[in-house]
């Protein structure tokens, strides 16, 4: 809501308020071009945007004219767009119509077109000397529609009216919708002010402070809970990356322990095994067939432990690295599901430190996961490249895929996970994917 004051240009009138919507009576051409030449001029002058909307029988030409007496290079003006001379047809006028709900719609648009480009606001004058008789109350009711569109805008607008076109009935409607008006009378300027119109001004400018400072305690509100919100996300992420520490570092704990205590224990059992199947097979073939079944069984048992430990977390992730971890996963993928794949990468022997290479590695699980799940995919695509700063992975199927509304639902709480965990390292996961066109998924994590 503008509170900054304007210069009138007009003698006696001094310093107007944006929003001032008043009007001239004019009985020649001349008198109404010596209020509105200096009205402009100090327009122009204060970088607000002017627009002369002219009738009949004052013509275009006639305006600049009378403007260049005043205003040098009012031209380059012109032609700078810094005002516009319309015909009343032009702007009031709709297929030979008045249109009031077009024009007050024009005038905002105008105005936002305005400040858009710079101008502090925008100046106007309307001559309604086009005005017909069955137009009259539809442009009153206008006229005071313009009084509740103007309130707190960057607008100033004067409207002028030829005195041999209205009666004293008419000079009295016109009057009192506008907040005073102007006229000359034996050479001198009388302004008269309507007190009901002041009045009204004041109440809305009033209600529209009110209103200004109920929206911005109303901000400062949303502002605060906004950053409270904030905050408790970047305290519950910190919690989440904590937490997948610790499970991680429990993985990496039971899986050592699976392997190595377990492991041992069954190793030892087997090779006993083989000892008594020596011993007995020859005396007694029914213990040597059963100790030939138990060390079958225990072979199988073996294989299970190894790979449960590996399932918790690959000892290839930690021994040799990420890309050799990636390759074992793919190989025993491919056994379960029957997908073939292809593996690319440019970073032999990353040094990766632990956390990026456990993110990587888990969206990479994640991800063939889903493709298993859901994709009918018979092929799948893995990348892994350093690039701009930091490691890149994509993992591509070329399966089904699917509608990417899904991905705003809550069946998606695996992708969820996968972009929740590369956030937490300032990562970021992309996900492409059309029904029928199969599904990418890009991961990027910095390296810094």
């Amino acid at each position: 809501m503008a509170e900054q004051l304007r210069q009138s240009g007009i003698e006696n009138l001094g310093d107007i308020e944006w929003g001032s919507h008043f009007c001239q009576f004019y009985e020649t051409i001349q008198d109404m071009l010596e209020l509105l030449v200096p009205f402009f001029k100090v327009g122009l002058e204060n970088n607000e945007f002017c627009l002369w909307v002219i009738a009949k029988p004052l013509t275009k030409e006639e305006c600049i004219k009378a403007l260049q007496r005043q205003i040098p290079g009012i031209e380059k003006q012109l032609q700078q767009g810094h005002m516009e001379i319309l015909k009343h047809d032009e702007w009031y006028l709709d297929k030979g119509r008045f249109n009031p709900a077009k024009v007050i719609k024009a005038w905002g648009t105008k105005l936002e077109h305005v400040l858009a480009n710079g101008f502090d606001g925008m100046r106007v004058n309307g001559n309604e000397a086009w005005l017909k008789f069955k137009d009259w109350k539809d442009f009153m009711d206008y006229e005071r529609e313009l009084n509740h569109i103007l309130s707190g805008r960057k607008m100033i607008v004067l409207c002028t009216y030829e005195l041999a076109n209205v009666d004293a009935t008419v000079i009295l409607d016109v009057a009192h919708v506008h907040e005073c008006a102007i006229t000359k009378r034996k050479g001198q300027l009388i302004i008269l002010e309507v007190p009901e119109i002041k009045q009204l001004k004041a109440r809305l400018k009033k209600m529209n402070e009110e209103l200004a400072q109920k929206v911005a305690e109303r901000t400062g509100e949303l502002s605060d809970a906004n950053a409270e919100l904030t905050k408790m996300a970047a305290d519950l992420r910190k919690l989440s990356n904590h937490l997948q520490i610790i499970r991680e570092e429990e993985r990496k704990h039971i899986a050592r322990e699976i392997h190595d205590e377990l492991g041992q224990f069954l190793t030892a059992m087997k090779f006993d095994i083989a000892w008594l199947h020596k011993k007995q097979a020859a005396t007694d073939e029914a213990i040597g067939e059963r100790l030939k079944a138990l060390d079958v069984q225990l072979d199988a048992m073996i294989q299970s432990v190894r790979k449960i430990s590996a399932e918790l977390r690959p000892s290839l992730l930690d021994e040799i690295g990420l890309e050799a971890a990636m390759e074992w996963h793919l190989n025993e993928f491919k056994k379960r599901t029957a997908i073939a794949y292809s593996f690319e990468e440019n970073g032999h022997y990353l040094q990766l430190p632990d956390p990026a290479k456990t993110v990587l590695f888990r969206i990479f699980q994640e991800s063939l996961t889903n493709i298993a799940r859901h994709s009918h995919a018979k092929h799948i695509q893995v990348r892994l490249t350093l690039e701009k700063g930091g490691i890149g992975m994509t993992v591509k199927d070329n399966g089904k895929g699917f509608d990417p509304r899904i991905l705003n639902t809550t069946k998606s709480l695996g992708i969820l996970g996968m972009k929740e965990r590369a956030a937490e390292m300032n990562g970021l996961v992309t996900i492409s994917t059309l029904p029928g066109r199969g599904t990418t998924i890009s991961v990027w994590l910095p390296l810094t």
